[in-house]
């Protein structure tokens, strides 16, 4: 293919025909230590950073545990558990089949949605996770690792073959009548498409940020309603529409991080803290993710759930940079003369981080962290999409530029 120089004569980065990127031969102009093995140290440091506070996030459920007598550690480890497996899982299987690590599981939940007993009924209690809003968190996981799958795919007949299965997958969630899943579904699905040429760190950037702030903001939104005692008609509205039963779950975890902010209540106490629990067998849970951990953990539990949140949106980050196979449909184009633009982020990167933004999201309004299953889907997903495949789609390139 040919390369366009501007006009200073320098070569600047651009997408092919091929959909590899074009410009000065690999590792000429960086500065020592920005090469190969650069790229490898900052992987290592990001791995220890992640590993560092999955392991503070176990440590800190033991130590609540420790302090509050009947306290129940297990599913808040399994959990952590199973999002790290889920991590690692994706990093190596990505290594070696970056196409079928997206696309074996999604076609997984697609099948065992549809041919499980009472999968598409749109019961509260069906499998695959026996809970409606999981089940729709986890077809909303199931959208991206289809797009995911269609990013990383050789040629477009695959690539409309996978993006077919997450329009399927959208689809099996309006069936269930889950409205929840069903709109994670298309904001996933429809933001894949819609950011897949995202350009530039510059653009990454502005990107993730945005996703970043978007729980935060859940967050807030929860724990305000959960705290206003005034009355408003927009208040009164809102409870309304998400249940009192649910506004009333979240203003007891709220009272109780307040009690103990430190240490909680205790992991798995809730039930036992909470009146409306008491009365009602079937209200386990405080039905908001973070509200849970901090009325359980304290703030620091709820410290530690954000920062890997963060770690996994850096993660993507890192390793989310413009892939180098010869997809034709990767931001394919034409050379052009004038000066050439930079090739486009990975969509791979961004299709993960929308859906792990849309987990978290929903996890502010319900106790969908609660599912080893879905956690380690994520982590699949998050693993294998903080990986580049090396050129010819095969085996895996360090993160970075």
């Amino acid at each position: 293919m040919d390369q366009s120089l501007p006009a200073g004569g320098d070569v600047v980065e651009i997408s092919g025909i091929d959909g590899a990127a074009s410009g000065p031969p690999a590792g000429a102009g960086r500065p020592p230590g920005v090469g190969r093995r650069g790229r490898y140290r900052r992987r290592g440091v990001l791995d220890l950073l992640g590993a560092g506070l999955a392991t503070a996030a176990a440590a800190w459920t033991l130590v609540t545990a420790a302090a509050r007598p009947g306290a129940a550690p297990v599913p808040a480890l399994l959990v952590l558990a199973a999002a790290a497996l889920g991590v690692c899982a994706g990093r190596l299987w990505a290594r070696r089949a970056p196409e079928r690590v997206f696309g074996v599981p999604a076609a997984l939940v697609a099948a065992v949605t549809v041919l499980a007993p009472g999968g598409l009924s749109g019961g509260p209690h069906v499998p695959p996770l026996w809970y409606g809003n999981a089940n729709g968190a986890l077809l909303a996981v199931a959208v991206g690792m289809a797009c995911c799958a269609a990013w990383r795919a050789p040629g477009p007949r695959r690539h409309r073959g996978w993006l077919l299965l997450a329009a399927g997958l959208t689809g099996i969630a309006f069936v269930t009548r889950s409205s929840a899943g069903f709109t994670l579904c298309l904001l996933v699905l429809s933001g894949s498409l819609l950011l897949a040429g995202v350009r530039g760190r510059r653009g990454a950037r502005t990107v993730l940020g945005v996703l970043a702030v978007l729980p935060v903001l859940a967050v807030a939104f929860t724990t305000a309603l959960a705290g206003d005692k005034t009355g408003h008609a927009a208040s009164d509205a809102l409870r309304a529409r998400l249940t009192d039963v649910r506004t009333t779950l979240w203003a007891e975890a709220l009272d109780m991080a307040g009690a103990e902010p430190v240490f909680g209540v205790g992991p798995g106490r809730f039930a036992a803290h909470s009146a409306l629990a008491r009365a009602d067998p079937d209200l386990l849970h405080a039905h908001s993710g973070p509200l849970e951990r901090a009325a359980e953990q304290g703030l620091p539990g709820l410290a530690l759930l954000g920062a890997l949140f963060g770690w996994g949106l850096l993660a993507l980050y890192r390793g989310g940079g413009p892939s180098r196979g010869p997809a034709p449909y990767r931001g394919a184009a034409p050379s052009l003369p004038g000066p050439a633009v930079a090739a486009p982020w990975g969509p791979v990167a961004v299709t993960g981080a929308l859906a792990l933004t849309a987990v978290a999201v929903h996890s502010s309004i319900d106790y969908i962290l609660d599912f080893p299953v879905l956690l380690f889907f994520l982590g699949l997903l998050v693993g294998a999409a903080s990986v580049r495949p090396a050129a010819g789609g095969r085996g895996g390139a360090p993160d970075g530029p």
